[in-house]
């Protein structure tokens, strides 16, 4: 699958992405900005499924079928924290395991910073599709219009 090819696809990867980050956490900085651009080109370039990243010990290892296929420092992350994401999903890992033989045991979400998703503004409405481009957004404005046009012609 390529990015250019899903737009959906790459905002949903994109804002994972970003909450994983987040959740590590990894200081807004160029630095990030770099490893956002590499997992999200990374995670949506690849079958879905098939790759992962993992964040364990101040570094960032991504993984294809299983097999590691490269691996960078992430400067002023958690060093004890150890967590999984596949673009979809995040999880944190039991990091003994991970270290020992490279098992991924996700723990859920226990530990991590998670942010609450947008519900509404722009990114809301890009992640539900509801922007003023979608099929979606424009019938429920073209309902609101039809809803206001009524309560005119009732009340006037």
């Amino acid at each position: 699958m390529t990015s250019s090819a899903q737009p959906l696809y790459l905002r949903r990867v994109a804002f994972t992405v970003e909450r994983f980050l987040d959740a590590i956490p990894v200081i807004d900085t160029a630095q990030r900005t770099q490893i956002e651009n590499v997992m999200v080109n990374w995670l949506t370039t690849q079958r879905p499924g098939s790759a992962y990243a993992v964040y364990n010990q101040a570094g960032m290892f991504l993984y294809l079928g299983g097999r590691l296929h490269s691996s960078y420092p992430v400067a002023r992350g958690r060093s004890d924290l150890s967590a999984w994401t596949d673009g979809k999903k995040i999880a944190s890992i039991d990091s003994q395991a991970y270290q020992a033989s490279g098992v991924i045991q996700k723990l859920g979400t226990a530990g991590l910073y998670l942010p609450p998703a947008p519900a509404g503004g722009i990114l809301g409405s890009l992640l539900n599709g509801l922007g003023r481009g979608s099929a979606r957004g424009r019938r429920r404005n073209n309902n609101n219009n039809n809803n206001n046009n009524n309560n005119n012609n009732n009340n006037g």
